[in-house]
């Protein structure tokens, strides 16, 4: 018999094909949304689906939920709806089980999840594996949540067989006693090679100032970014009574389909 370690290392090359490894990817909110989140759910749904696995996305969007990404074909998207309440807590549960035990899932990946109880209590019911894929810094528990929440939460961790974190230091926050079930997968995205220095020009004599936001048509932009264009406007206004004052240059890369710049020297 096949262990799900060895189909699963099938993705990195070290096995040959073996038969295809249903497996459930979780998330609160898939459908017109355009966060980094989904994206990278997106992704790596794309991409076990590519390497021959039975890829069930499973979310609390409402039936007629569309994916902002785009998804491949043949990913089985389950939009289980959500409702505020104890009565829809049970039946997310029941409903999250049953889809589970009925496709005969073997492993199911949640993310940012530590306090959904329905998807821990299911994923018992169901008899699969748990993987919780934390995605922030473990001081998130001390800064939002109370001593009693943060206390349950780390309970409930301990339901799951594997905690992935993206850095090496975040291990050090969780209680010791879930150590263990941690594995460290680092984030795709390169270390910096240089720090940034707002306080000089560069070669041209002009200043760079970056905003990073969402542009998604869907997401509004940030309260701080429209400010910031506020700003921005007054200083290449001050600029044209004023022409000894530095030029000043605005990029604003999107996350999502769309980007939008203003102000190109």
């Amino acid at each position: 018999m096949v262990s799900i370690t060895e189909r699963f290392a099938s993705i990195k090359g070290e096995t040959a094909p073996l038969p295809a490894l249903p497996v459930a990817l979780y998330f609160h909110r898939f459908g017109t949304v355009g966060g980094g989140a989904q994206h990278n759910i997106c992704l790596l749904a794309n991409a076990l689906c590519e390497r021959g696995f039975h890829v069930h996305m499973v979310t609390w969007d409402g039936p007629d939920a569309v994916a902002f990404h785009t998804l491949d074909p043949r990913i089985v998207w389950s939009r289980l709806g959500f409702r505020h309440g104890a009565a829809d807590k049970l039946r997310r549960t029941r409903v999250l089980a049953d889809l589970l035990r009925d496709h005969r899932i073997r492993i199911l990946v949640g993310f940012v999840m530590s306090g959904d109880k329905t998807v821990y209590a299911a994923a018992k019911l169901a008899g699969v594996r748990l993987i919780v894929a934390e995605r922030n810094a473990p001081t998130m528990y001390r800064l939002r949540y109370s001593f009693a929440q943060r206390w349950l939460s780390f309970r409930m961790l301990h339901l799951a067989d594997r905690i992935t974190v993206q850095m090496p230091d975040f291990v050090v926050g969780y209680p010791a006693s879930l150590r263990e079930r941690i594995e460290v997968i680092p984030n795709p995205v390169p270390v910096a090679e240089r720090s940034a220095r707002p306080n000089r020009p560069v070669t041209d004599g002009r200043f760079n100032l970056l905003a990073v936001g969402l542009h998604s048509g869907v997401i509004h932009v940030p309260r701080n970014v429209n400010r910031l264009s506020c700003y921005h406007r007054e200083l290449r206004e001050r600029q044209t009574h004023r022409k000894a004052a530095p030029g000043w240059q605005r990029h604003e890369p999107a996350c999502g389909d769309r980007q939008r710049h203003d102000g190109a020297a």
